[in-house]
C-alpha cells in the first residue's frame, strides 16, 4: 500500500469512528453528523452529493447521500451501496479501548484498526471513498455510470433509508446494477447471489397475574411462555426441514431472542410475556407458510392450555437470488480474479442486505467485500487496512 493512502485512510477513520452514528433504534443519535462530514469530504473533491433526509418518528434526521459519476457508457449503471449507522458498542467495560476512538496497531506488513464501526460498515464506507478519490485524483472517467450510497437504518430494517429513497425517489431504474459491500471474509473469496427469507415475529402469551405465593388463583404467562416458544421452535425445525447447500447453514433457522421484561417484582406471577423471534428461511418456502404454521400452531396451544397467544409480525422480507449468469455476478468475478488471483466461489446467506431488497425491485445484486467476518456487532471491533485496499482495487479493475 502507498504511504499517501495508508496516512488518508488513517486520517479519515479517525475522523469517521469518532463520529458515534449509532442508530436510534438502539438509543443512538443516528446518521447526521457523519453524513455530514461525508458530504463535506466528497464534495471538496469536486463532486456533486444529493443528500435526501426524513426525519423518523421521534423527529431525527436520518440522511442518505448518492454520488453519481459518469461513464463512457451511459446505457449501464452499477451501484456501490454502503451503510452509515452502526449497532450499539454494547458493554464499555469490555472494550479495550474507547469505541469511539480509533486504535491502532501495526501487525507485519499490516495494520489492524479498532473501533465501533472500522468493519460494519467501514469497509463500505471506506473502500467507496478510496474509489471517489482515486477518480479525483486521477481524472478517471469510469467505463459506466458509477453511482455510490451512503444509506441510513440499515441495521434497523432500512426504513429510513434504503426503502425510503426506493419509495420516494426515482434514483433506482430497473436494470441498474449493484454491489453491496457489506459482507465478505479476509480471502475475498466468495460473490453473495442469494438471501434467505426473513422473519421477524414478537409473540405475546397472556395469562392472569398474581402473586407468586397463590399461583392456583394466577395463569402464568412466563411459564406458558417459555414452554410454548420450546414447542414452536422443534415444530418449526421439523416442519422445514429441507436444506440448500449454498446457504450456510444449509438449513432454516428458527431463533427466540429477544425478551421483554414482564413483571418488576419477583414475588408476582406474570400475567403477560413476549417474546421476540429470528427466522432465517430458505428459498424452498415463502414466509407466508412459515408464518401460517406459527399461527396454526399457536391457536392450538392456545386453546389446550386455556391462555391468548398473540402473533405479530415486526418485519417480513422474502428470499431473494439474482442469475449466477448475470453480467454483475460474472464482471465482479473477473475482477476479483484479475485483483485477488482467485476465482470466488457463488454462496448464499442469512442474513439480510440491501442486495435482497433490490432483487426483488429488477436491480441485479450482489454482495462481496474484504473483510474480518468475526467483528461485526463484536466488542472490540476490528478491520485490517488491506481490507479496505483490496476491496477499492476490486471496485477500480471494475470501473477502467
Amino acid at each position: 500500500m502507498s504511504s499517501d493512502e495508508k496516512s488518508w485512510i488513517l486520517d479519515t477513520l479517525q475522523e469517521l469512528i469518532a463520529i458515534n452514528s449509532v442508530n436510534p433504534a438502539n438509543d443512538g443519535p443516528g446518521e447526521k453528523e457523519k453524513c455530514d462530514y461525508l458530504e463535506r469530504l466528497i464534495k471538496s473533491w469536486g463532486f456533486k452529493v444529493k443528500r435526501y433526509s426524513p426525519k423518523d418518528d421521534k423527529g431525527i434526521e436520518r440522511p442518505s447521500l448518492i454520488v453519481r459519476v459518469a461513464g463512457k457508457d451511459q446505457s449501464k449503471t452499477v451501484w456501490i451501496i454502503a451503510h452509515v449507522d452502526t449497532v450499539a458498542p454494547g458493554d464499555l467495560s469490555r472494550w479495550d479501548s474507547n469505541p469511539f476512538e480509533l486504535r491502532v496497531e501495526e501487525i507485519d506488513d499490516d495494520v489492524k484498526v479498532y473501533g465501533r464501526g472500522v468493519n460494519d460498515n467501514g469497509v463500505g464506507i471506506m473502500s467507496c471513498l478510496l474509489l471517489l478519490r482515486r477518480i479525483k485524483n486521477d481524472s478517471l472517467v469510469p467505463n459506466y455510470n458509477l453511482a455510490i450510497a451512503f444509506f441510513a437504518d440499515e441495521e434497523a430494517g432500512s426504513r429510513y433509508g434504503m426503502y425510503w429513497i426506493l419509495e420516494n425517489t426515482d434514483e433506482f431504474k430497473k436494470g441498474d446494477f449493484a454491489i453491496v459491500p457489506d459482507a465478505g471474509n479476509e480471502a475475498g473469496d466468495w460473490v453473495e447471489i442469494a438471501e434467505k427469507g426473513i422473519l421477524w415475529m414478537k409473540i405475546i402469551v397472556e395469562g392472569k397475574q398474581a402473586h407468586s405465593s397463590m399461583p392456583h388463583l394466577g395463569k402464568n404467562a412466563h411459564l406458558h411462555s417459555m414452554q410454548f416458544n420450546h414447542a414452536l421452535y422443534e415444530r418449526l425445525h421439523e416442519k422445514f426441514s429441507d436444506e440448500n447447500e449454498l446457504f450456510e447453514p444449509s438449513w432454516s433457522t428458527f431463533q427466540p431472542t429477544k425478551k421483554e421484561l414482564n413483571v418488576e417484582g419477583i414475588n408476582t406471577i406474570p400475567g403477560n410475556d413476549v417474546v421476540y423471534w429470528d427466522a432465517r428461511v430458505l428459498p424452498r418456502y415463502t414466509i407466508e407458510e412459515v408464518l401460517e404454521e406459527i399461527k396454526a400452531f399457536s391457536r392450538a396451544y392456545a386453546h389446550l392450555q386455556g391462555v391468548n397467544i398473540q402473533v405479530e409480525t415486526v418485519m417480513a422480507e422474502g428470499a431473494s437470488s439474482v442469475n449466477p449468469e448475470s453480467w454483475i455476478v460474472k464482471s465482479l468475478q473477473t475482477s476479483v480474479s484479475n485483483v485477488l488471483g482467485i476465482k470466488p466461489r457463488l454462496i448464499g446467506i442469512g442474513g439480510g442486505t440491501f442486495a435482497g431488497i433490490l432483487r426483488k425491485r429488477g436491480i441485479e445484486s450482489v454482495v462481496w467485500s474484504v473483510q474480518n467476518e468475526k467483528s461485526a456487532h463484536q466488542v472490540n471491533e476490528w478491520e485490517l487496512m488491506s481490507s479496505y485496499l483490496k476491496t477499492a482495487n476490486v471496485f477500480h479493475n471494475l470501473f477502467f
